[in-house]
């Protein structure tokens, strides 16, 4: 699949997140939450391998990982506007290799690299751990929340095949 086709899919999904970023509350939300979602999303795809419940809980991930970056006073459309850069930049850089990963291993390749990433920011929030020169808090969480969206294309890419 071309580049292109990857931005389209990528697009709508961010076109759904700033769509749905209003409905969440945004007070108090707190790192223990991302992780008992997606400890759930992990569960439930175990259990059922259901990849339009895997969809939603990735979708509500991200909203999170929105979330936390807004209350550092970023708003939602300028956080996805650069998430979307650093997609492009970073798959010019590295190659497909998200979605070879996917191709090869499945959605749980994707949920390690997720599992990554919440265990970094819990570091950086819980512990007070101070960021190292790459990788801030603001970078963890934007991360992620490109893993949920690189997670939810490549679902939607196998759903049209």
């Amino acid at each position: 699949m071309k580049a292109n086709e990857n931005l389209k899919f990528y697009d709508k999904v961010k076109d759904e997140l700033i769509e749905n970023s209003s409905r969440m509350p945004i007070k108090n939300y707190d790192i223990k939450y991302l992780r008992e979602d997606f400890d759930r999303l992990v569960a439930s795809f175990l259990k059922n391998e259901c990849f339009e419940i895997a969809r939603m809980n990735l979708i509500r991930i991200a909203l999170i990982g929105l979330r936390l970056q807004m209350q550092e006073g970023a708003e939602v459309d300028d956080i996805l506007a650069e998430l979307r850069g650093i997609y492009i930049i970073k798959n010019k850089k590295y190659g497909d290799s998200f979605g070879r990963q996917y191709r090869k291993y499945g959605l749980l390749s994707s949920f390690i690299r997720l599992e990554d990433k919440i265990s970094r920011a819990e570091q950086l929030i819980l512990n007070g751990e101070s960021p190292t020169r790459d990788e801030s808090l603001i970078d963890t969480l934007g991360d992620m929340v490109n893993y949920c969206i690189m997670t939810i294309v490549e679902i939607e890419k196998n759903q049209e095949q």
